[in-house]
């Protein structure tokens, strides 16, 4: 993991990238526009694609630094936009609004090298390549499973290291993505920067307060009001402390 996340801070310096798709393929690497190195030219190539197959949105290395993004309307090839921004790495996520102007970017190894990913971005939404919307850890994750990401590796199922589980996908006719993370929630999240649970109920943060009470296989601790300190699992915690509530991270 550490050696992962080196790399990706190494990668941040001279910009960044991204690529995915609701079903994402492999897409091969350009050579890249000459005095770019050819790592970093592998890393900041990708296409993604609207849930219809109407847009299409690519970034490439660009030769004077940065990266090269630029949307087309595929059955016309007409060129919707472009931006000098760098939305995402090779590795990453990435799903396009309907109207081709929007990008909903799922990070999979957040550029952090703490074990708390609670105030990290996660996701992102931007619009013809400027950010508009940035998702901390905890508005996704409950916070009892975000603080402690070493020990998790991911916080969706689908992405990054965690690898198993369903990727995530439209949803809504490509209105939304359907995400499932690591504390068992399933999420739809809107290109306007909405999010939802899967009944359609909105994700607020005191959703996400506290660890879950039928997890019976996380440790937690907790201090009462008299600093007595308490172990115990989820069902275990008064009411009372549950936001105050840390998961024991293994060492």
């Amino acid at each position: 993991m550490r050696r992962r996340l080196s790399v990706i801070a190494l990668m941040a310096v001279a910009g960044c990238a991204k690529d995915a798709g609701p079903e994402a393929a492999p897409r091969a690497a350009a050579p890249g526009p000459a005095g770019v190195s050819p790592l970093l030219a592998a890393e900041s190539a990708w296409t993604a694609r609207s849930a219809d197959g109407r847009f299409s949105v690519s970034q490439e290395a660009a030769a004077g630094g940065g990266c090269a993004l630029a949307a087309t309307e595929v059955t016309t090839g007409a060129r919707r936009w472009s931006a000098d921004a760098c939305a995402a790495w090779r590795t990453d996520d990435v799903f396009v609004a309907p109207d081709g102007d929007r990008l909903l970017v799922l990070h999979r190894a957040p550029r952090t090298t703490s074990d708390d990913w609670s105030a990290v971005t996660v996701a992102s939404i931007l619009e013809r390549g400027r950010e508009v919307r940035a998702f901390a850890g905890a508005e996704l994750v409950a916070r009892s499973r975000i603080a402690a990401m070493r020990a998790e590796e991911s916080w969706a199922w689908g992405l990054g290291l965690r690898g198993g589980g369903p990727r995530p996908s439209y949803a809504a006719g490509g209105e939304r993505v359907r995400i499932e993370t690591i504390d068992g929630r399933t999420s739809l999240v809107g290109f306007d920067g909405t999010v939802s649970t899967e009944a359609g109920a909105p994700v607020t943060r005191a959703d996400l307060a506290g660890p879950a009470r039928d997890d019976e296989v996380g440790l937690y601790r907790w201090t009462d009001d008299a600093g007595e300190i308490h172990f115990g699992h989820g069902a275990a915690i008064p009411e009372r402390y549950r936001a105050r509530a840390e998961r024991v991270r293994r060492r």
